[in-house]
């Protein structure tokens, strides 16, 4: 399907849009419902952009993590989970494996296990 498909690396007014956008979007087919935004902290090993990986993925994430800040600044109903930055700004030992790309397991049962303390108390979480 030659033109259906193609690639863009958003502005960061344009990825603010889009969540802005998805976020009523959601809202207008259940305005009762909270949403919890989050970024992964898992790196993209290549780019579609021509850039480098690295610089292509801390734009990428740069961009997410302010489209999530400026929803929850904006809504009540949404907030933010910082798994993005409890992975990034942890010790690398213990929260990356050997790869850099991979999170440890361990890592992320102690992140899901904050996120439902935090979100859903009482659940034994």
């Amino acid at each position: 399907h030659p033109g259906r498909f193609f690639f863009e690396v958003l502005s960061v007014e344009k990825t603010i849009d889009a969540v802005m956008q998805l976020v009523r979007a959601l809202n207008a087919l259940n305005p009762a419902q909270k949403m919890l935004l989050t970024v992964s902290p898992v790196p993209f090993q290549r780019s579609f952009s021509g850039n480098d990986a690295l610089v292509a993925n801390s734009y990428s994430k740069a961009a997410l993590r302010v489209a999530a800040e400026v929803a929850t600044r904006s809504f009540d109903h949404v907030d933010y989970f910082p798994s993005y930055e409890t992975v990034t700004l942890s010790d690398h030992v213990l929260t990356w494996e050997d790869d850099l790309v991979h999170v440890r397991s361990d890592m992320i049962e102690r992140n899901v296990a904050r996120m439902l303390a935090a979100y859903m108390p009482g659940t034994g979480a």
